[in-house]
């Protein structure tokens, strides 16, 4: 589990694979796939920003948020001293603690499907909760309707639905393999084990998942590439007095997984020094990664992932220290960034990138946010109106208004 892991990074070398190959191509395609996707955002007044968030006070933990289609209402997993799920509701008078339902376990990934009926959470020991999120937002004892369980010893930390909500895929950072679960199989077994049609074999500490928009491929990062992968190389990254390997970022095929997961892997690429987190572009041009141990935001081109990964990258940007979460938002143009700073007891911050800067590999920092501690994971509501984060160390639910945020953001103004 990644929260009991811990590994001061002092000092730090960020090979990247590909990087010192011609990149140009790779650079200007990206960046003109993702200004198209980005033409019709709003235009924002650049007035004196507002970065202090509306903050909710919780009392475990919280790792995972999800929001409502409606926005109304906010679901946030947490751990340790309280083991659930907190059920938030965002209202005139602003954000409220409903109710907490309880899960038998931690509780960490959340997805919700999109008719907001359906909420999964990872649970440790138990594997993937399924929880009527219509239950959940009313408060009743029943909404956990079953686990499915995938092996105490598996670590689920992360969870997300295929794009015809199909098939669970959970991240298994104990185990090197993102478990396939058939949804209609879970509810007619009753929740039985033989819902996980296979396994997905992937690297070491898998953890963070996303699906392109055209539902056809799951991204997933691993913080550490398996011995024996072509290129490995065990003293790539410098983890404060350790060394490691560099981690991957894995391409699945979605519909092979539906059949055979164990074949479903179709590519890999090397991704940076503990990549932990991918969030992809609106349009899925680019697989945005947060590389944690190398304090930056790794940008990859979704097309070379396929054709030529060895040089997928395309930049590298600074961000703060420990980044987790990353989330784009305000039309694509922009992307927060959780700087955990987790291996120390100190606050974290916020990155807000600009996304153009950031392909062009220019210094892209528009704004840096001092938040509590232990900042992690991100949401953004249905409407981009409001950014979520999740304040593992704090036990506190942030909830950014967007406007006030990226108001006297300039593209293209970084700070030094």
């Amino acid at each position: 589990m990644a929260s009991v892991s811990v590994r001061r990074n002092d000092e730090r070398t960020t090979p990247l694979h590909g990087r010192a190959a011609p990149r140009v191509a790779t650079l200007l395609g990206a960046a003109c796939m993702l200004l198209a996707s980005m033409a019709s955002g709003e235009d924002m007044p650049a007035t004196a920003p507002t970065t202090t968030p509306e903050q909710i006070a919780l009392p475990g933990s919280p790792f995972g948020v999800v929001a409502s289609p409606d926005g109304r209402f906010a679901f946030a997993s947490l751990s340790g001293a309280t083991q659930g799920i907190a059920v938030v509701e965002r209202g005139s008078a602003g954000t409220q603690l409903l109710h907490i339902i309880p899960t038998a376990g931690d509780a960490f990934g959340l997805a919700l499907s999109g008719d907001g009926g359906l909420l999964l959470a990872a649970v440790q020991p138990e594997g993937v909760a399924f929880v009527d999120a219509r239950k959940a937002e009313a408060g009743a004892a029943d909404a956990v309707l079953g686990y499915v369980s995938l092996g105490g010893a598996a670590g689920t930390i992360e969870v997300r639905f295929s794009s015809d909500e199909r098939l669970v895929f959970a991240s298994e950072e104990g185990g090197a393999a993102v478990a396939v679960i058939d949804v209609v199989r879970a509810f007619t077994t009753g929740f039985d084990v033989s819902s996980v049609s296979g396994t997905i074999p992937v690297d070491q500490f898998p953890v963070g998942m996303a699906v392109s928009p055209d539902g056809r491929y799951l991204y997933v990062t691993n913080e550490e590439a398996s011995p024996g992968s072509p290129g490995y190389d065990a003293t790539a990254c410098t983890l404060g007095t350790e060394t490691g390997p560099e981690g991957t970022l894995v391409v699945v095929d979605v519909r092979r997984a539906l059949f055979d997961p164990s074949t479903s892997v179709v590519s890999r690429a090397y991704a940076g020094c503990s990549p932990v987190r991918v969030a992809l572009s609106f349009g899925g041009e680019v697989a945005w990664v947060s590389q944690r141990a190398a304090d930056t935001l790794g940008a990859f081109s979704t097309d070379r992932l396929l054709r030529d990964p060895e040089h997928a990258l395309i930049s590298a940007t600074p961000v703060g220290t420990a980044p987790v979460g990353v989330q784009p938002f305000a039309g694509g143009r922009l992307i927060a960034v959780a700087n955990s700073n987790r291996f120390a007891t100190s606050p974290g911050t916020v990155s807000i990138v600009d996304a153009t800067l950031a392909l062009f590999d220019r210094p892209a920092v528009v704004e840096t946010i001092d938040v509590d501690v232990f900042p992690r994971e991100w949401a953004l509501s249905p409407s981009g109106d409001e950014l979520y984060l999740t304040e593992f160390g704090s036990r506190i639910l942030d909830v950014f208004d967007v406007r006030g945020l990226v108001r006297g953001i300039r593209p293209g103004a970084a700070t030094p």
